[in-house]
């Protein structure tokens, strides 16, 4: 469903007495940004004055942000201001249930990028002997992590797809590229160490 608009005009009526004219498609025309801002007078609707010489009466019905119909009006050479900015559903309160998802979502994010940032130092400090080289993988992993953590939080398993593919794909690019030049420069007995007691711990429960 599509937002509401922020002011409606609808109905616009500009004279006196029996000498009036309808000047709603004028009015909806000076709207801007959800705003109205005029002063009354026969040229500001590019019409010829309905009744010279006598005082004369904007009269604009009008919906805002889609409320009931008001009545606003202002007289010759006085200034008629409505403002009704358009109000979007995102902007208002969350309910129970997006704020219990968002939650999940930053805790699922909040594991991921951890691990992936000490992936990422492990392999910077141990696999390639670097301590520059982890801190600097584990800094990039971190802000790739809490960016897409930002910019995906309503995209659901779609953002958490990305999520993995961002911040692990830098280490994953890195030694993919290295093992291409040199098989042997990286050392992976840290990954090993690693790794080994997991899958111990976890093969007795399986058999």
């Amino acid at each position: 469903m599509a937002d509401p608009p922020g002011l409606e005009i609808i109905k616009a009526t500009y004279g006196a007495e029996q000498h009036s004219e309808d000047v709603t498609k004028a009015v909806k025309g000076l709207i801007k940004d959800g705003s109205l801002n005029i002063t009354v007078s026969p040229q500001a609707f590019g019409i010829i004055d309905p009744a010279p010489g006598i005082q004369k009466l904007l009269q604009v019905n009008a919906s805002l942000n889609g409320g009931a119909p008001t009545l606003f009006t202002a007289e010759d050479s006085n200034q008629l201001v409505i403002n009704a900015p358009t109000i979007k559903k995102d902007d208002g309160p969350k309910s129970a249930g997006s704020q219990f998802t968002a939650v999940i979502w930053y805790i699922l994010v909040t594991f991921i990028g951890t691990f992936f940032t000490a992936c990422s130092y492990s392999f910077g400090a141990y696999g390639l002997g670097s301590s520059f080289l982890g801190i600097l993988f584990a800094l990039v992993v971190a802000a790739i992590s809490l960016t897409l953590g930002i910019t995906e939080s309503n995209a659901g398993p779609f953002g958490l797809l990305w999520l993995v593919l961002g911040a692990g794909g830098l280490p994953l690019s890195i030694a993919f590229m290295i093992c291409l030049v040199d098989p042997n420069y990286i050392n992976f007995d840290w990954a090993k160490k690693t790794i080994e007691p997991v899958v111990e711990a976890v093969a007795p429960s399986i058999e």
